[in-house]
């Protein structure tokens, strides 16, 4: 007799299909044998494409591989769950308990909460600026030992400061120490505490093509001079903002501009005088003609 759902020849006394595995009625599969027998020519051709019906004379019952397949899904099983114990006992567990996050440390280095890169950034050139609004200013300011800038020379010795990206040096009176030094090395800022005086040194590239009258205004905008002059490229000049004098100096070219600026007390005039005149008379410029 034959299977009625795939076809296959069986024994007359199965109750199975040795092939497909489907239940047989002896009753209606016998019936299905005869109707296999008389069926049209184009069936039968399509049943031996899908049906491999073994020889009368080595006639053996086809094996299904159904238990074959689920003894290896068992065995891929096994393996996954004894691969991953493995990992997870190999990893370090710290003596909380908790397990370790070596592996998962990036190439960001942290020190005091705050992360810190090796990446460098390259100095950005400094727009014109004045005392008023320089970063030399702030608190937040680099100390004065900064060197971010791995092209930046700045020396002060024996009271002479020398700025290695614009070539400018002034002298400073004794007394003066450096505070701080801008981050794109363009400049630093020095303290005299007995005349509670501060000073910034600091060069700019010439972006708004100023000459030295131009630039002479546009430091003094928003007040009045109390003294003013330019001699070529030099211009010099102040003003009183509230108690505090106001004094700069500067040499402008179509490059750059080197400027020297004074902040102090009108307590501290007198004795302030002498030290103004002397700084601003030892700035010497770099080269002014050329942009940094």
């Amino acid at each position: 007799m034959y299977c009625t759902q795939c076809g296959a020849e069986l024994p007359d006394n199965a109750s199975f299909c040795t092939l497909c595995g489907h239940r047989v009625d002896a009753r209606i599969a016998g019936s299905a044998s005869s109707s296999i027998q008389t069926a049209a020519p184009g069936w039968r051709a399509q049943a031996d494409v899908s049906v491999q019906t073994p020889s009368t004379d080595t006639a053996t019952a086809p094996k299904s591989h159904a238990p074959l397949a689920i003894v290896l899904s068992v065995l891929g099983v096994l393996v996954a769950v004894v691969i991953g114990v493995l990992v997870f006992t190999q990893q370090p567990v710290s003596s909380d308990g908790s397990a370790s996050q070596s592996q998962q440390t990036s190439s960001v280095s942290v020190s005091s909460g705050s992360q810190s890169t090796t990446e460098e950034t390259a100095p950005a050139d400094s727009s014109t600026t004045s005392l008023k609004d320089s970063e030399l200013l702030s608190d937040s300011s680099s100390s004065a030992a900064s060197s971010s800038s791995a092209e930046k020379t700045d020396t002060f010795v024996s009271g002479t400061y020398a700025n290695g990206r614009y070539g400018y040096s002034v002298a400073l009176p004794s007394g003066f120490t450096q505070q701080s030094s801008s981050s794109n090395g363009d400049g630093s800022k020095f303290y005299g505490s007995s005349l509670q005086m501060t000073v910034v040194a600091y060069g700019s590239n010439n972006l708004d093509s100023y000459d030295a009258a131009g630039f002479l205004a546009y430091w003094l905008s928003g007040h009045t001079a109390s003294y003013q002059t330019v001699q070529g490229s030099m211009c010099a000049g102040s003003y009183v903002s509230g108690s505090t004098i106001c004094y700069m100096k500067a040499y402008v070219g179509s490059g750059s501009i080197d400027v020297i600026e004074m902040q102090y007390p009108q307590s501290q005039k007198a004795a302030a005088d002498g030290s103004v005149t002397s700084i601003a008379k030892s700035l010497s410029a770099g080269n002014i003609d050329s942009a940094c």
